[in-house]
């Protein structure tokens, strides 16, 4: 990995990855080997741009132990995966104006920044969200509970969303305690940065803002 494009584009990704993986919580912890493996890029690949991230405060380190990484994202990280989402024509501290969203289909967005040395395609995937969503609600849910999940994502998944549907189902999720109604209220939200036409973010976010 030689061309600056490259590395810029390896800290982007590692960056919204971690964003992604943490939910926006910035006490959440991350493991530089799975970035690795889910982004397929060799660990020392990776390192290097988890270091550079993390001089310039956007990442943070947890603890090491041989052979891995536990780190964080920071609230400065978090910010500016927003401020590229939210704005793509602006210029961050970091990141190129050139990021730009493509919004393709409701499942998934291209984000795409160009410049004299080339172009760089970044994919952001509703239904990773959706499945880190169920996967998140299914390790603190009953047998019942997961019942009401697996419905839940049958209605996100629909290929034309009923949103009278998705409002009822996000209540009846919501009801069950706080830490369920903040799961899918930052669902919501990701949806929402990701796709800001889709049905399924306006209908969680409807009810529960």
């Amino acid at each position: 990995m030689d061309s600056i494009l490259e590395k810029k584009k390896l800290r982007w990704e590692l960056l919204n990855w971690s964003y992604r993986k943490a939910g926006c919580d910035d006490m959440h912890k991350l493991s530089l080997q799975d970035a690795s493996q889910e982004l397929d890029v060799p660990y020392k690949e990776i390192d290097l741009a988890y270091e550079y991230l993390r001089r310039e405060d956007l990442l943070k380190g947890i603890a090491v132990s041989p052979g891995e990484q536990i780190f964080g994202i920071t609230h400065d990280g978090i910010v500016e995966v927003e401020e590229v989402y939210e704005d793509p024509g602006s210029e961050t501290e970091h990141f190129p104006p050139n990021i730009i969203v493509v919004t393709g289909s409701q499942n998934v967005n291209v984000m795409a920044g160009e410049n004299v040395s080339g172009t760089q395609t970044i994919e952001v995937s509703i239904e990773s969200l959706i499945v880190e969503l169920r996967d998140d609600l299914s390790s603190m849910a009953s047998e019942v509970d997961r019942k009401d999940i697996d419905d839940f994502v049958r209605l996100l998944r629909a290929p034309d969303p009923n949103e009278a549907q998705i409002k009822a189902k996000t209540l009846e999720l919501a009801g069950k305690g706080e830490t369920w109604r903040s799961k899918l209220t930052k669902f919501g939200a990701k949806i929402h940065i990701s796709a800001s036409s889709s049905i399924i973010a306006k209908a969680i976010l409807s009810v529960l803002l």
